[in-house]
């Protein structure tokens, strides 16, 4: 746990397949699926903060991410190589080369982004970042990455 803010709010995709099941029960399995996969790398639990499903539901991911955002710190996850001590990390249910996410999904990542952004005093032009940007990888999504900008500008009329 560190008591600071991170620098970087960063975006990522599932690379799971775009289901059409956007029940909470969805959501739960999604992030119960990640959480295995990444605990059998050897990971002490799932590297990325938050979890949003394509149905919009918000979870916890990496534990006490939301206890620690409350409190303006954060916990250390594993989701961006080399920069995981000063970003907070949201992954979004699915895989966005070709596609955009789900309304719902989008509507909950820009309040999600809003809130901390407000917890960790961010401007969101600024934070709001896709994993692409640190490490070679198409993570956010060829397709979505390229409209950050318009959820950066989204989140920013939220912000105060």
């Amino acid at each position: 746990m560190l008591s600071r803010a991170p620098r970087y709010i960063v975006v990522h995709h599932t690379f799971t397949a775009n289901v059409s099941d956007f029940s909470v029960a969805q959501g739960h399995h999604i992030a119960r699926a990640i959480q295995r996969a990444h605990m059998a790398q050897g990971w002490g639990d799932t590297g990325q903060h938050f979890t949003i499903s394509r149905g919009g539901h918000v979870m916890e991911g990496r534990t006490g991410s939301l206890a620690a955002a409350r409190r303006g710190a954060m916990v250390i996850g594993t989701h961006v190589g080399g920069a995981n001590d000063y970003t907070v990390g949201i992954e979004c249910e699915g895989t966005y080369n070709s596609v955009m996410p789900p309304r719902q999904l989008l509507r909950s990542l820009t309040q999600m982004c809003a809130w901390l952004c407000r917890q960790y005093r961010l401007d969101p032009r600024e934070a709001i970042v896709p994993h692409m940007r640190f490490n070679d990888t198409d993570c956010c999504g060829y397709e979505f990455a390229p409209t950050l900008p318009r959820l950066r500008a989204e989140v920013a009329k939220l912000v105060p």
